[in-house]
């Protein structure tokens, strides 16, 4: 009980690190921690700010723990790459509330008997 009490702690608190260091920026990397600490699989993403209301960019999650290894709580994905179109409806630069779209494309290995 407590470890789903944690996850759901830490899945609701961000823990992706920024790489961007003003607004004029319109670049940013992120690295999913919190997939690598408890699903054990890499996930990160590129975006482009394009304006203050729209963002485009691609992301990317591989798995490293073998489909044997998987707990309950586990993807069953091997890897994922994702492209998505955003658009914001905040007052700040690309931040707030957005709308997303996205074509997904990822390769899945399922336990039949």
């Amino acid at each position: 009980m407590k470890k789903i009490i944690l996850i759901t702690i830490i899945s609701i608190v961000s823990l992706s690190t920024y790489a961007q260091e003003e607004k004029e920026n319109h670049h940013e990397v992120k690295i999913n921690a919190f997939n690598l600490l408890i699903f054990k699989h890499l996930e990160g993403s590129y975006e482009y700010l394009i304006n203050s209301e729209s963002s485009a960019g691609i992301a990317a999650r591989f798995a490293l723990n073998s489909y044997d290894d998987r707990n309950i709580i586990s993807y069953n994905e091997r890897y994922v790459f994702t492209g998505f179109y955003r658009r914001y409806f905040s007052k700040k630069y690309a931040a707030g509330f957005f709308v997303e779209g996205l074509t997904m494309y990822s390769h899945t290995e399922n336990d039949v008997d």
